[in-house]
């Protein structure tokens, strides 16, 4: 490989990138979810009672999922780091 050569892919010759295919896939799953599960639910958390569509409770629960899962494993690389070093 010559120094000019870049290391990302060459999409210029036609065709769609996989990650915009990707992107477009996981759009489309969001917009049929949120169709789907336009319901109302009722949820109770401590002393909080609200009234939500189902859909907008599950994308949230889902967000605090995925915060809870980065801050998780970025203290536990930290420990590890700490103990090689």
């Amino acid at each position: 490989m010559t120094s000019d050569e870049s290391a990302e892919p060459d999409h210029r010759h036609g065709g769609l990138s996989p990650r915009l295919v990707g992107g477009g896939l996981v759009v489309a799953a969001v917009v049929a979810f949120v169709v789907q599960n336009t319901d109302d639910t009722e949820v109770t958390w401590l002393f909080f009672d609200v009234t939500q569509p189902l859909w907008i409770v599950l994308v949230v629960t889902a967000a605090a999922t995925l915060l809870a899962g980065e801050l998780l494993s970025g203290a536990f690389r930290r420990h590890r780091r700490k103990d090689r070093d």
